[in-house]
């Protein structure tokens, strides 16, 4: 495809950007002897026309157009809410919601999954929502020794998901009696404020090796 300068641009400038425009606004900007001509696009946001339209050769087909459409996206809004039956709203809603959270193998009720029978594994404990795996890292606030490491990591429970009703958050394994009692439990809160709801807080698991 040839690019053509327009009246007042050097030749060489380089294209800023691709408008999408109809085909007669396209043929007025090449010059079709039309009142107003080079005008460019009356969309929104159109300006001048950078580009103009290559010929047609006759015994090829016409393929689609180089000038990309840009769509302006007002808001975000979850697919269900597009549907208009309520019934139909509802279970759409609700096998989203339990694909997304439980993965497909239950139902959310308030903030927690009810798991289908079929998801519960050998021990007899529910596995239709798998539990987030912790990140461990060194606690800044205690500097690893020879006899002792301190790792910490942050515990949030999600809005909505899953709960967690217990956790164990500290084990310690002490050869010397007389090494110092190191604070285990939650550390204060990281800067620029934070939490990103849910319950929880930082933990830190001290370890005496």
């Amino acid at each position: 495809m040839s690019v053509e300068h327009g009246p007042g641009q050097p030749e060489g400038a380089e294209v800023g950007a691709l408008h999408h425009v109809p085909v007669g606004a396209a043929e007025d900007a090449a010059g079709g002897g039309r009142p107003g001509g080079g005008r460019g696009d009356p969309l929104r946001g159109a300006g001048p026309l950078p580009l103009r339209l290559p010929p047609v050769q006759a015994g090829r087909p016409r393929g689609p157009s180089p000038a990309p459409a840009l769509l302006e996206v007002s808001r975000v809004v979850p697919l269900y809410s597009l549907v208009q039956d309520n019934v139909t709203k509802e279970a759409f809603k609700s096998a989203t919601m339990s694909s997304y959270w439980c993965a497909g193998k239950g139902d959310v009720i308030d903030n927690w999954c009810r798991c289908d029978l079929t998801a519960f594994g050998k021990d007899g404990l529910p596995n239709c929502s798998p539990l987030r795996q912790p990140v461990l890292r060194l606690a800044p606030h205690l500097e690893p020794s020879s006899t002792m490491v301190a790792l910490e990591w942050v515990d949030v429970e999600p809005i909505i998901g899953y709960k967690v009703s217990d956790y164990i958050i500290q084990h310690k394994r002490v050869e010397d009696q007389s090494e110092a009692e190191i604070y285990t439990g939650e550390a204060p809160p990281p800067r620029g404020g934070g939490g990103g709801g849910g319950g929880g807080g930082r933990v830190v698991l001290a370890l005496w090796v």
